[in-house]
Parts: structure tokens; C-alpha cells; sequence
């Protein structure tokens, strides 16, 4: 069976490395480095020469190192914030003997790492006949380090370029593979410490504004919260979006998930209220039901690629737990609209299950909460989650229509073929998660396909 790493030579030679937007094309000397068929690491075992688009450094030119390095300084600034600030959270509950919110908070620091064991190990044992038991504990050992790693990542970026910062020149193509393995070797790991600790944070933040709309909380705690629910709810937008987005469709994919998060978040919140820790059993339902449907629908891939494939019960419970992981969990808020997961209008399918547990989680706290008469604030909330639902899921359904048909294909090709940047983890992630095949069509009228032809079939 093919690793989900592997890469393979060009079937032809990609003629612009990127589609759909900011990321421009930039055209690429192949008597500079079409001779050189030595990539770094996992990344290029094939001999192809590696195509790597500069993206947002190409507008810095010769200050592209001053440029990296301060971006570098903030990123490893607020993550280490980041973790001081989730540490404190946890100490500060502990001292005010709010037991159940220095539980919540202890999960901001150990559940992004519980679920990396679980992505890395389900994602070996899913490509291997027979797992050895050491390259699982490795990988166990590995995950357990996620913070450690995380740090490492981003201090490795840093150190490139802090190397060169007083270099007055753009980045080499060597220089740009080197910056882009240690950038996306730094933004798998930060998949999961944004987005999951992200989600508990904005819930317990939430949890706290509406419990405390009925009481006399002081306005500057209760602004301290809210400014923290935006700014977590920022750093989840950042881990899950796609890279390929262009201006429009960046702008409605951001906004409507953005709708949707805050509506969902909202929704889960105000059932929090009257079912308290029972929400967790509700949250774990609804990702093992979600995982379950997709993990269906990845083992149909590789039976569709391959009719007499052996996939054994183990490794069809290990493809579950990686979908859990990356796709399940993650439904509670966003749904990835690419390869196997758009079609069969999976997205709608996707939207209706949300909209109807928002209906019944609005109506539980309807029903069961403490007052039963409706204040002000009580309608403002009902009206915000139900509003920003209605927005998110126009803005979502206008983003597919105007997302380019073979633009996932394309964007497969790139990673596959030329060793591109990350264009968002969830590619990655599908990638592992599907048997993802490269259309013939992609292969031998790409340009073609760049520029939204419509292939005859």
C-alpha cells in the first residue's frame, strides 16, 4: 500500500505552482536549479527538482530575512503566551477552588497531545500489514512531546532566519524548501494546538459570559473574556483554513466559518448550562457518528482504487481513530470542503445535522434553564446563534459555488508532483485519511485546468 508520504516523479512538468488567488506564479529559473534533484528529508526521494512559490516573502525582496525573522519572533511569542496564559488559567482555578473549571483548562494542555498520539499512531498502523510495537511507543513518546516539539518547530525557523537576517537578498530555491519543510513540519503540530485547545478555551470563555449575563460580574472581567473569545476563535480560523483561497473566496470561507463557529459555540454553550459535563457525552456522539460516516466513505476509496485490497478490522479501527482526530472532533464546528468530503452534497448534509442539534440545544436551555422568563440578554443570545447560522451557511454555499471545480486536484498535484508548500493542513489530512488518486486529465492539461477550462470527458 502507498504511504501517504510518499512522492512520486511528474507524469508532466508543472507549469505554475499555485491557483486561485494570492498566492501568484511566479516563474522559476529551471537553469538554476533544475539540476538539483537533492530535497530535504522525507520530502524528496524521487530525484524531481523542487518548485516552492516564495508567496508573501516575494513582496519583501531583498528584506525577506528582516521579514521572516519578525514574523518568527511573534509566532513563538504568542504561542509561548499562549501556554503561560493556559498554565495561569489552571493555577488560578486551582487557588479559587473552581475545581471543574481548572479540569476544563487542564485540557487545553493535554488534549492537543492526547489526540496527536492518536492521528500519528491510528495513521502508521493504517499503512502497515503488521505494526511493530517499538514504532508505536515511538511515535506515543513522540506525541507525548507535542508542546516540546512545537517550540523546537518554531524556534528552528527562527534560527534560519536569524542565520541570514543581515543578508540583503530574496531567498534562494534551496533557502524556500528549507524554510517551507521547517514551516510545515511546524504548522502539523500547530493544527492541534490551536484548534483543540482553541475549542475548549472559546466554550469555557463562552460558558462564563452567559453564566455570569444573570449575575453582577464586573464589566471589565466579563470585556476580558469576550476580546479572549475572539482572539481564540482567530487562532482556530488559522489552523484549519485553506492556503489555495483566493480573495473571494477567502473572505467567504473565513466569514462564513467564522458565523458558524460562533453559532455553534453559542448552541453548545447554552445547553453547557442546564446539562453541565453531560455536553461531553453529546460532543463525543456526535464526532464518533461523524467519524463513523466518514471513515465509510475513505474505505470506500481504497476498495474503489484497488478491488482486491486487504484491509484488515485493525486497520479500519485505526483509519477511524485518525478521522476521529482530524475530522470527527473537528465537526462540532467545520466540515472541509475538499476531495471526497464535497461530494454528494456531503457539505448540506453536513449543515442540516448542525442546524438541527443547534435547534435542540437552543430548546433544551429554552426549556430547562433556571429563569423562565426570557431576559433581554436571553433573546440577543437565541437571536445571535440562530442569525450567525443563517450567515455562515450562505457564505459557505456561495464559497462552493465559487470555488473552482479541479482546484483540490490541482492543489494534489502541486503537493504530490512539485513538493509545494503547505496549502492548509486538512490537505495532509485527507491525504492520509483517503486513497486520493491523481485524475489523468489533471496530468496532461493542467494549464488547461489552471485556468478553469472545462475538460471534455
Amino acid at each position: 500500500m502507498e504511504s501517504p508520504n510518499d512522492s512520486f516523479s511528474p507524469l508532466t512538468k508543472p507549469d505554475i505552482p499555485y491557483i486561485d488567488g494570492e498566492m501568484e506564479n511566479e516563474n522559476i529559473n529551471q537553469s538554476d536549479n533544475g539540476a538539483n534533484t537533492n530535497t530535504n528529508g522525507a520530502r524528496g526521494a524521487t530525484g524531481t527538482s523542487s518548485h516552492t512559490s516564495p508567496g508573501v516573502l516575494s513582496l519583501f525582496g531583498r528584506y525577506s530575512f528582516p521579514f521572516l525573522l519578525a514574523s518568527s519572533v511573534v509566532k513563538l511569542s504568542i504561542y509561548l503566551n499562549k501556554l503561560y496564559q493556559d498554565s495561569a488559567a489552571v493555577g488560578k482555578y486551582f487557588s479559587d477552588r473552581d475545581i471543574n473549571y481548572c479540569i476544563v483548562s487542564a485540557f487545553c494542555l493535554f488534549l492537543p497531545a492526547v489526540l496527536y498520539i492518536i492521528y500519528i499512531v491510528g495513521a502508521y498502523i493504517k499503512d502497515q500489514e503488521e505494526a511493530e510495537s517499538k514504532e508505536v511507543g515511538t511515535k506515543v513518546v513522540h506525541g507525548l512531546l507535542l508542546v516540546p516539539w512545537q517550540i523546537k518547530g518554531r524556534v528552528e525557523v527562527l534560527q534560519f532566519s536569524a542565520q541570514r537576517v543581515c543578508q540583503k537578498r530574496p531567498l534562494t530555491p534551496d533557502e524556500l524548501e528549507e524554510k517551507s519543510l521547517l514551516e510545515r513540519q511546524a504548522q502539523a503540530l500547530e493544527f492541534f494546538e490551536e484548534f483543540y485547545a482553541g475549542l475548549i478555551q472559546i466554550l469555557l470563555q463562552l460558558y462564563i459570559i452567559i453564566t455570569s449575563l444573570d449575575g453582577n460580574t464586573e464589566y471589565k472581567a466579563l470585556t476580558g473574556e469576550i476580546i479572549a473569545s475572539g482572539l481564540t476563535l482567530m487562532s482556530m480560523m488559522t489552523a484549519v483554513k485553506r492556503r489555495d483561497d483566493g480573495i473571494l473566496t477567502g473572505f467567504l470561507s473565513i466569514t462564513g466559518w467564522m458565523s458558524i463557529m460562533i453559532s455553534r459555540s453559542v448552541s453548545i454553550a447554552l445547553a453547557t448550562t442546564v446539562i453541565q459535563s453531560w455536553m461531553v457525552i453529546v460532543c463525543l456522539l456526535h464526532a464518533v457518528f461523524i467519524s463513523f460516516w466518514i471513515t465509510f466513505i475513505a474505505v470506500r476509496t481504497y476498495y474503489e482504487e484497488s478491488p482486491t485490497i486487504r484491509f484488515t478490522k485493525k486497520r479500519k479501527l485505526a483509519l477511524f481513530f485518525v478521522i476521529f482526530a482530524v475530522f470527527g472532533l473537528p465537526s462540532l464546528t467545520y466540515w472541509p470542503i475538499m476531495f471526497e468530503l464535497k461530494k454528494n452534497k456531503r457539505p448540506l448534509i453536513f449543515l442540516f445535522i448542525l442546524l438541527v442539534e443547534n435547534i435542540l440545544f437552543i430548546g433544551l436551555w429554552g426549556v430547562y434553564k433556571e429563569q423562565t422568563a426570557f431576559a433581554k440578554h436571553d433573546h440577543v443570545l437565541v437571536f445571535l446563534a440562530g442569525g450567525l447560522f443563517i450567515i455562515g451557511a450562505l457564505f459557505i454555499l456561495f464559497y462552493i459555488c465559487c470555488k473552482p471545480k479541479y482546484t483540490d486536484q490541482v492543489v494534489y498535484h502541486d503537493m504530490k508532483v512539485c513538493n509545494a508548500d503547505s496549502f492548509g493542513m486538512y490537505f495532509d489530512f485527507c491525504d492520509v485519511a483517503f486513497k486520493l488518486t491523481r485524475k489523468q486529465e489533471i496530468e496532461t492539461r493542467l494549464k488547461e485546468v489552471r485556468e478553469h477550462r472545462i475538460i471534455p470527458r
